[in-house]
């Protein structure tokens, strides 16, 4: 049975513009990731997907105004009926990646540890999986130039 995306997502995927006289444009596009013939992989834009295929969400900003824009906040999410691929964030500046596990209260670097008593009433430390993100998170530190976009990637595969 094919699942929709919009059954995914509650918001627009797509483009997403600023408000008149706002100096930032903002897009996200999902693609679905598939082995081409020459078994190298490829992107197509995902209408539809089914439980074990690979999307790949795409985040791009583009500053239109005419001063450069300084500390830029992406949030990505993680939707649910999805898990978090592990190190595919990817992006062409340098930026800060961090996660949430709470539904985006918080966000730490990966990997994320917790600890937990066992039976004994010990504790020990444990690498929560990225099946259990919630969302991602980068702090730019390139100012984005007018004129010129910054771009963000992450994956995710559909339970």
């Amino acid at each position: 049975m094919r699942t929709l995306l919009i059954a995914l997502l509650l918001f627009a995927v797509g483009p997403v513009l600023a408000a008149s006289g706002d100096p930032l444009v903002s897009r996200m596009d999902v693609f679905r990731i598939v082995a081409g013939d020459d078994g190298r992989e490829r992107a197509e834009p995902a209408s539809e997907t089914l439980p074990g295929e690979v999307l790949e969400y795409r985040l791009s900003y583009q500053n239109v105004s005419e001063a450069p824009l300084r500390a830029l906040v992406i949030t990505g999410p993680i939707p649910e009926n999805t898990d978090y691929v592990a190190d595919s964030d990817a992006t062409m500046v340098v930026a800060d990646l961090r996660v949430s596990i709470d539904g985006g209260g918080s966000y730490e670097p990966e990997p994320v540890i917790r600890e937990r008593t066992l039976a004994d009433g010990s504790v020990e430390e444990y690498v929560v999986p990225p099946a259990q993100y919630t969302h991602v998170r980068w702090r730019s530190e390139t100012p984005i130039a007018p004129g010129t976009t910054q771009a963000f990637r992450y994956r995710v595969i559909v339970e």
